[in-house]
């Protein structure tokens, strides 16, 4: 996968979810919480959106 490396704490990726969170919606899968993560867009069927 390509990523970009901003600085030693920032790195920004593309990740594919597996079916363990498949049907959650961002804030009940805990991947902020848990990795430290935040989402900045998603894409569903080849549409990407970057809001709600």
């Amino acid at each position: 996968m390509d990523y970009i490396i901003l600085d030693d704490d920032i790195t920004i990726t593309e990740l594919k979810l597996t079916s363990k969170i498949n049907r959650q919606t961002v804030l009940t899968s805990g991947l902020r919480k848990e990795y430290k993560l935040n989402i900045i867009a998603l894409e569903h069927e080849k549409k990407a959106t970057t809001d709600k």
